[in-house]
């Protein structure tokens, strides 16, 4: 990975605000976002006027010069509420890190240069990184980027990922949704020609890729139960275990409490039904990576 690309490896300090905040208990940030803007409506009022004086500059003068003048105004109005939003995540995830007695840093670092999606594009950011413990399981919570550039185009990606660290060796697998996949697609970062087909209709949903030699220990972690979880909860997430962290994927910055707190909650069951598995199946594991 290209260390020019990272993060540095140590929490940063909070940001200035730049920006107005609401103080209110953020549900949608959409929606606070605009209600904030119609409560404020200057800055409405203040493009909106600049917008129409040029446009009437340009009948005046009978020239399409004025126009362009008229592209930069959008350009700064859509910077301008790009970063507004971006606020307004930052305050979100803050609360958030804030009602559950979590730790909030405004970014981060990568933990695993080895994960599938960090070696995906350039210009990398982890921001509004949440640290915190769930029945003894270390995890962080976090809105990721990444930039793909093609000649003179690019396509910037978002994320919101949690990563759980479950202190324990772990079998390596990659479990890929098929109905979001991720940008360019995981598989051509994962180093590996293994795929496994599993039964039922869960093949229809998700991709399956491990090392050869561990689709026993991966079977024993994907039962039934699981897959029928993914399948009802979790088809629009990937999932990744690697040196001894699990990564959910979502390829979104989460925006809604609601949405939030289900895939909290989807970090918690992973928590409580793999941590045991992964104990019991440590010694083997142990003994493969010997």
């Amino acid at each position: 990975m290209d260390e020019n690309n990272l993060t540095p490896n140590f929490p940063s300090q909070e940001a200035p605000q730049q920006l107005p905040l609401t103080d209110v208990n953020i549900e949608n940030i959409e929606q606070t976002s605009n209600q904030y803007l119609l409560r404020h409506p200057f800055y409405i009022i203040l493009p909106a006027g600049a917008l129409l004086l040029i446009i009437l500059l340009s009948i005046f003068l009978k020239s399409y010069y004025p126009l362009y003048l008229i592209l930069f105004i959008l350009f700064l109005v859509s910077l301008f509420y790009t970063e507004f939003k971006n606020r307004h995540q930052q305050e979100f995830m803050k609360q958030f890190a804030a009602q559950n007695n979590f730790t909030y840093n405004s970014n981060g670092y990568f933990d695993d240069p080895n994960v599938s999606l960090f070696k995906l594009g350039s210009d990398k950011y982890i921001t509004n990184l949440i640290s915190g413990n769930y029945k003894n399981c270390p995890f962080s919570l976090y809105n990721y980027q990444y930039t793909i550039r093609s000649g003179k185009h690019s396509m910037t990606y978002y994320y919101t990922i949690f990563s759980l660290h479950f202190h324990t060796t772990t079998p390596a697998f990659l479990l890929e949704s098929k109905k979001q996949q991720i940008g360019h697609a995981l598989f051509d970062t994962h180093t590996t020609d293994n795929y496994l087909q599993l039964e039922g209709n869960f093949n229809d949903y998700f991709s399956l890729s491990m090392p050869k030699g561990y689709e026993r220990d991966v079977l024993q972690i994907l039962t039934p139960d699981v897959m029928a979880k993914l399948i009802d909860e979790a088809k629009y997430f990937s999932m990744e275990i690697i040196n001894d962290h699990l990564y959910l994927y979502a390829k979104k910055t989460i925006s809604t409490k609601q949405d939030l707190y289900a895939f909290y909650e989807l970090a918690q069951y992973f928590i409580e039904k793999l941590a045991p598995i992964l104990r019991q199946m440590k010694p083997t594991l142990d003994a493969k990576i010997m």
